[in-house]
């Protein structure tokens, strides 16, 4: 097939993989979502059932956005018309949030249309709100997303939510709040009202299993005319550590990889040229946040670098959880020296790395000499393998003996 294909016919393909993967934007077509069906049934019975809202939470590059995005689309009928509102929180106030929701509200006024914001010239209560929004007709429901309300610093602009989603439960308006944050809980994001758990209900968006990042992957190379073999598609989906960001990130520079070289068939070479290229495209922010951890005051210091590398690899519970112990076997496979690695010789290190001096990028819980490390961003340790792997600090070979381990896990 390949010899047949003319150069504009590759270019169309290249285009075609670009439209078809989104690292960088929200899912905004439902059948595009992978794997978050159970999520986007609960969202739909909320929107339908009375006086309840929603929370929407998880880690970050686990989809909240797209699921916001997509799971009310199925809900219009020939009775019923949904009105999606999805503004950004930022760290704004309570008025200045919606504002950029009444912002979006057009009105018959004067025989002109204008917006909403525009009949507020001072600050918006959670009154007016209320006041607005039952406004709308029966048939007309109305879904406020309020996203990255995690963003949020000031505790009174959250009780002041949480109040209105209460009153609006009360009084039964038919309008919807859905609020989306980053939070391993939904303690972390909201000021708890002794009864709002009743009105307001939590949606976790949990990491995605291999086959649900595998599917992401297969279903928009079948679109695009392409194929893999199941090798490449579980490289893929392990590097993704169970985010859709970085399986649309890889997916997408593994299939360029393979065009490139003229190919519709994506196999596991096509997977490590692509990193060069996805590594390039990852969130600044996680840049700037690797490079503030490992940095090093002293030159003879070099093993920040190679113990936060041997922390991504490193056997972890369901949580994403490990020891110290677990991170030897890759930081001696990374940085071999005699005597091997224990524990003791990096524990100094993966201390700091829990510390405000280097960005926090590891959390730890429990005791001291048990404790339990995560990566704080759930972005970061994708990240880290890849661009550990692109720079050649983990070999490949390396890498491939601890993913040969976790195969022979997950098949158990």
């Amino acid at each position: 097939m390949g010899k047949s294909m003319a150069s504009d016919d590759w270019a169309a393909m290249a285009a075609e993989v670009y439209g078809s993967f989104s690292p960088g934007s929200p899912i905004k077509l439902q059948g595009d979502l992978a794997g978050r069906e159970d999520q986007a049934g609960r969202l739909r019975g909320i929107v339908l059932s009375s006086g309840e809202h929603a929370l929407i939470y998880g880690e970050r590059g686990a989809g909240k956005t797209s699921i916001a995005n997509t799971f009310h689309l199925s809900l219009h009928s020939d009775t019923r018309r949904i009105h999606s509102i999805h503004v950004n929180c930022g760290d704004n106030d309570f008025s200045a949030i919606w504002r950029k929701v009444f912002r979006r509200v057009k009105v018959e006024s004067d025989a002109e249309r204008r917006s909403l914001d525009q009949f507020y010239p001072e600050t918006i209560t959670p009154d007016d709100v209320e006041i607005e929004l039952s406004n709308f007709r029966i048939n007309d429901i109305p879904i406020i997303i309020l996203d990255e309300f995690d963003q949020i610093s000031d505790p009174r602009t959250k009780i002041l939510m949480t109040e209105t989603i209460k009153s609006f439960s009360d009084h039964t308006i038919h309008a919807k709040i859905i609020l989306v944050g980053i939070a391993g809980n939904a303690g972390e994001l909201i000021a708890q009202h002794a009864s709002i758990s009743r009105a307001l209900k939590q949606v976790q968006m949990p990491r995605l299993s291999l086959a649900e990042l595998e599917a992401i992957v297969t279903t928009r190379y079948k679109r695009c005319g392409l194929r893999s073999d199941d090798e490449a598609l579980f490289q893929m989906a392990f590097l993704s550590r169970g985010l859709p960001y970085y399986a649309h990130l890889i997916g997408r520079h593994s299939a360029l990889a393979a065009i490139q070289k003229k190919k519709v068939f994506v196999d596991v070479e096509d997977v490590f040229l692509g990193l060069q290229e996805a590594i390039k495209e990852v969130d600044q922010t996680i840049t700037e946040a690797y490079l503030a951890a490992i940095v090093s005051q002293r030159n003879e210091e070099t093993l920040y670098e190679p113990v936060l590398t041997a922390c991504a690899p490193a056997e972890s519970d369901d949580l994403g959880q490990f020891q110290q112990a677990a991170v030897s076997a890759p930081l001696s496979e990374i940085a071999p020296r005699k005597p091997a690695y224990t524990p003791t010789t990096f524990a100094f290190h993966m201390n700091e790395f829990c510390e405000d001096k280097r960005g926090r990028i590891l959390s730890r819980v429990g005791e001291a000499r048990n404790y339990r490390y995560s990566f704080t961003d759930a972005m970061m340790q994708p990240y880290v393998i890849i661009r550990a792997l692109q720079s050649g600090r983990l070999k490949r070979a390396t890498f491939q003996k601890f993913i040969a381990r976790r195969q022979r896990s997950l098949a158990v």
